[in-house]
């Protein structure tokens, strides 16, 4: 998250994790005041910001300046998604900038990511038979189903595949 954007030109600007827990709604303050385009934020800080943030403190703030708030290094929770979207949505943030993305450090970070700017998209899949015999079937029932997150495809150059001890 901090060499492309170098790299880039790009200019930076950095919270102190510690800073962000004890004042979320900074976060959200210094992204309206440097008009601030590219937000890397795991699915932790996503829910932090939504359950901690009183709209009273970020009055009159305007996210519609984000094109990309990238959402990954933890699994996503569509509940979590979703409400950061609606909450922040009165504020100008466009849920297309919601980008969500599986990355891993042994892969220089992104892995798989979505078109950007797309709204995010979510799948409802057989709980029962993807815990069970680690398939993933589609559902159309709220019940018994589980809801995950899809973080798009491999981005270009990158294949994919999934081993486990047998298959190395």
């Amino acid at each position: 998250f901090h060499l492309a954007p170098t790299l880039g030109g790009m200019d930076q600007i950095k919270l102190e994790p510690r800073t962000f827990v004890q004042q979320p709604a900074l976060f959200l303050r210094l992204i309206d005041r440097y008009r601030a385009s590219h937000v890397p934020c795991p699915n932790f800080g996503v829910q932090w910001l939504t359950s901690q943030v009183d709209e009273r403190d970020i009055e009159g703030i305007d996210l519609s300046c984000i094109k990309s708030f990238v959402n990954g290094s933890e699994p996503i929770s569509p509940s979590v998604t979703r409400a950061f979207i609606e909450k922040f949505g009165k504020f100008g943030f466009d849920p297309r900038a919601m980008f969500m993305v599986y990355g891993m450090t042994e892969a220089s970070l992104q892995v798989t990511s979505p078109p950007v700017f797309t709204e995010a998209v979510f799948h409802k899949v057989d709980k029962d038979v993807f815990v069970r015999d680690q398939i993933v079937l589609p559902s159309q029932d709220d019940e018994g189903s589980l809801e995950l997150t899809d973080v798009g495809p491999p981005v270009a150059g990158m294949r994919i595949r999934i081993v486990d001890d047998h298959d190395p």
